[in-house]
């Protein structure tokens, strides 16, 4: 589930992004001494649906490789956050209103969630076929085979 759920989450989340934001086309804040400005349309917030997306695939990822509990919850209460961190400083620096962040997470946890689904569906799926087809299991040997020979290893 590793690498590849983390690759699927980031290309997602950013195709995501600018589908939607060519969709909306709503124009950012206006302030007349802006902190920063950007040139892409507003909603829905890029930086929050990609952030959301990635770093809680990687917090699931290393949660799920981590044997202690409360390594685990450090770890998404750590990404957890950041990117509230992230959501927060686009408000800050004026260049998302407040609907844009929550939409950008809204849209990052429904595609995080998607993603996480469907690849953790298909580990079960495989895992289960390759049960079904004893491709893993190793054969047993047969009772005449586990009888000792008499004649060692040159036995024809």
């Amino acid at each position: 589930l590793g690498a590849l759920f983390v690759v699927f989450a980031f290309v997602g989340a950013e195709v995501i992004t600018f589908g939607m934001k060519q969709g909306f086309r709503r124009q950012r804040p206006f302030f007349e001494d802006p902190l920063a400005t950007a040139s892409s349309f507003s909603f829905p917030s890029g930086h929050s649906l990609v952030s959301l997306a990635v770093y809680g695939s990687i917090a699931i990822v290393i949660a799920r490789h981590t044997r202690n509990r409360r390594v685990a919850a450090a770890v998404v209460l750590v990404a957890a956050l950041w990117i509230l961190a992230i959501g927060f400083s686009r408000l800050y620096l004026g260049v998302h209103f407040l609907t844009d962040v929550v939409a950008g997470y809204a849209a990052g946890a429904a595609w995080l969630a998607l993603v996480y689904l469907t690849l953790e569906a298909r580990s079960r799926y495989t895992s289960r076929y390759r049960a079904s087809t004893n491709e893993y299991r190793p054969k047993a040997k047969s009772p005449a085979a586990a009888r000792p020979s008499r004649n060692g290893p040159y036995d024809a």
